[in-house]
């Protein structure tokens, strides 16, 4: 039994690039492409060019998004499947060059990537093995344990930060030291961070906002790119759910995230709009066109859409906010600021921080808001600072000399909400 299905109507298709060579699915004219390069989704739901999925099951038999086995469904034979000479055939096959990417088969132009696995497998790009490696822990072709080098974020550090872009800080402060009041330093910065909260009727105005620019595009003589009107009703439909809800702006976000996941996620399907009508509520890059057919901005798109969105802690107008912040920097220091700021506790938060290496601690703020404090000694170990060390966090506050706040902001990844505050620490 095939594993997969070719793709006949391209309003089927829920997301734009085959998931293997991050192609698109489509061409300009929004058809479907023809010969071995057609859409096809497997039983689990993923999208492929049937040329990449078959290159694909000559390898391994999971997906390769979510690992789920194939077994003996699998269209392509297996039989005396030995890896050693798989890999050493690896140069004889069109598909696949000796010179080429396992994972997105395109060339690597003698710049290997080495991921720490058992049998110490170098043929990879290092963004497609970062991207691989979020999704699973397992090497793309022995399956055996395997991450990230450890050392490599010190030994490439300059040329990390020259090739990647630093995000600026939205709200960066001097730390002065002879200033009393510590609330009073906590809540400029809150207040200049949070100054526009989301509410339920900013939300209804930014998804009518979107459904209208998605609207009008399509009427513009672009109908005929369409077989139906199933991407216009749609967007009518759901644009009515959410100017009809009365829920909390909680539950309104949650049950945006919820549905349009499940919507295509072409550069004009109708997420695209809603993540630029996003933009202005500061809940995704305002820099950011999500519109265009860019490699990078469909990759974004695809992020935000499958899990980005759903990760966003949004910070709503109620009268009181809980508002949690993480701080980054140098072992050195995060000891500086903390005992700066809570100066009257030095001695047991010093014996504190030497015994656990972190510490919580939460301040007081004006209309019963409470900033949450976190932190952890150590962070210079961190090659990079994944979601998961900031998970729940509506604030990363970066504390250190101008090259610290570099150097910490280069290494967070997939961070698409969070607001960085850079807080520039007393020589």
């Amino acid at each position: 039994m095939a594993v997969y299905k070719i793709i006949i109507n391209p309003e089927d298709i829920q997301q734009e690039n085959c998931v293997i060579c991050q192609k698109s699915l489509i061409n300009q004219n929004s058809e479907l492409i023809e010969g071995d390069t057609r859409a096809c989704v497997t039983d689990c739901g993923h999208y492929y060019h049937k040329v990449c999925i078959d290159t694909w099951l000559n390898r391994s038999e999971t997906c390769s998004l979510c690992n789920k086995s194939f077994g003996e469904k699998r269209h392509l034979q297996e039989d005396n499947f030995v890896l050693n000479e798989f890999i050493a055939n690896e140069g004889f096959n069109d598909l696949g060059q000796a010179d080429d990417c396992i994972i997105c088969l395109q060339s690597m132009r003698n710049v290997r990537f080495n991921i720490q696995c058992l049998n110490n497998h170098n043929i990879f790009h290092e963004s497609c093995a970062r991207t691989w490696l979020e999704i699973s822990h397992n090497c793309p072709i022995c399956r055996q344990p395997s991450r990230m080098p450890i050392q490599y974020f010190v030994s490439n550090q300059r040329q990390n930060i020259n090739h990647r872009v630093i995000p600026e800080p939205v709200y960066q402060v001097a730390l002065n030291p002879l200033l009393p009041n510590r609330n009073s330093f906590f809540q400029n910065i809150i207040n200049n961070v949070f100054s526009n909260n989301l509410t339920l009727q900013s939300l209804k105005q930014a998804i009518n906002n979107a459904t209208t620019a998605y609207l009008t595009w399509r009427g513009n003589g672009r109908g005929f790119f369409h077989f139906t009107n199933v991407g216009r009703n749609r967007a009518i439909n759901f644009n009515l759910q959410i100017q009809e809800y009365n829920g909390s702006v909680t539950e309104c976000w949650h049950h945006i995230c919820n549905t349009i996941i499940h919507y295509p996620r072409h550069n004009h399907s109708y997420t695209s709009f809603i993540l630029n009508s996003f933009r202005s509520l500061r809940l995704v890059s305002d820099t950011t066109d999500y519109t265009s057919g860019e490699h990078s901005v469909c990759t974004e798109r695809n992020h935000l859409l499958n899990i980005g969105l759903s990760q966003i802690n949004i910070i709503t107008a109620d009268q009181s906010r809980r508002i949690n912040g993480f701080i980054l920097g140098t072992s050195v220091g995060c000891r500086l600021f903390w005992r700066i700021c809570f100066h009257e506790y030095q001695e047991e938060i010093l014996s504190q921080l030497s015994a656990t290496g972190k510490d919580i601690r939460t301040v007081n703020l004006q209309n019963n808001d409470q900033l949450r404090l976190n932190l952890m000694i150590g962070q210079e170990r961190f090659r990079s600072i994944t979601p998961a060390f900031y998970r729940g966090a509506h604030l990363i506050l970066i504390v250190g000399s101008r090259a610290g706040y570099i150097d910490f902001a280069s290494r967070i990844q997939n961070n698409n909400n969070v607001p960085i505050v850079w807080i520039q620490l007393p020589e």
